[in-house]
């Protein structure tokens, strides 16, 4: 970095006791500055740990009270609006949502702008259709398997995240159901992999050099004595023929 740090990477694989051993070694380590998306937001012990380091920390698409510490927040909300608002437009009144826990900020934006899409239509949401516990494929993987494998299946599902967009279409793939014809399909996230298993997927996109940029400045900003602040990142629809198909009904 052109100011003279040097970055460490370190992935807590979402566990929490991963997490607090990251923290322990980062404050033996003595490190400057630390930009973290942490595993969960309802953890005393997370706040606890890092109220205490005495290291400066930005957080990325986290909301915690009590919590000294700036943060990189993205606007999902008004992406996953304007791309459930494009599906319901086409005739898509069955939209399945699958994405990780409901506690996080991520997922409440999301499921915000999904909830605003169909009030402002004046759709009633399918509780049924939304599935909230885990980012993962292999939660995805289960819950599209359950919602599309029978005959009153969606026509349309939002997937939250890398994992859990990669989860979705390997299910849709292997129930035989093709993206853009049977079945409508919206990634929230872009990951070059996501070509392999279907191509032309629309998408909610967060730029990550904007994030990175973003973070970087603010854990400058705390390490040179500022106050703690916030950055707000806009999303972006990307509409492609993922997310064309007409239905009736």
């Amino acid at each position: 970095h052109k100011a003279g740090y040097s970055i460490i990477l370190i992935n807590s694989h979402g566990d929490a006791a991963t997490e607090k051993e990251n923290f322990s070694l980062f404050k033996r380590r003595r490190i400057d500055g630390i930009i973290a998306s942490l595993v969960s937001e309802d953890s005393n012990q997370a706040k606890s740990i890092i109220n205490n380091l005495g290291i400066p920390v930005v957080l990325l698409d986290r909301e915690i009270t009590g919590l000294k510490a700036s943060a990189v927040i993205c606007d999902h909300a008004s992406g996953v609006k304007e791309a459930t608002s494009d599906l319901i437009k086409n005739g898509h009144k069955k939209i399945a949502f699958v994405s990780g826990m409901k506690d996080l900020l991520i997922t409440r934006s999301r499921i915000k702008g999904f909830e605003d899409a169909y009030s402002e239509a004046k759709i009633k949401v399918d509780p049924n259709l939304v599935k909230l516990g885990s980012f993962s494929e292999e939660y995805s993987y289960k819950e599209t398997m359950e919602l599309f494998g029978g005959k009153k299946r969606p026509s349309a599902i939002v997937a939250g995240g890398i994992g859990a967009s990669a989860g979705a279409l390997r299910a849709l793939k292997d129930l035989k159901l093709k993206v853009g014809k049977d079945v409508a399909f919206i990634a929230l996230d872009e990951w070059p992999m996501f070509d392999l298993l279907s191509s032309d997927l629309s998408s909610v996109y967060r730029d990550p050099v904007e994030i990175g940029r973003e973070s970087a400045r603010l854990i400058i900003n705390l390490i040179d004595g500022r106050p703690t602040s916030q950055a707000v990142i806009q999303t972006q629809y990307r509409r492609r023929l993922s997310s064309k198909r007409v239905v009736n009904g």
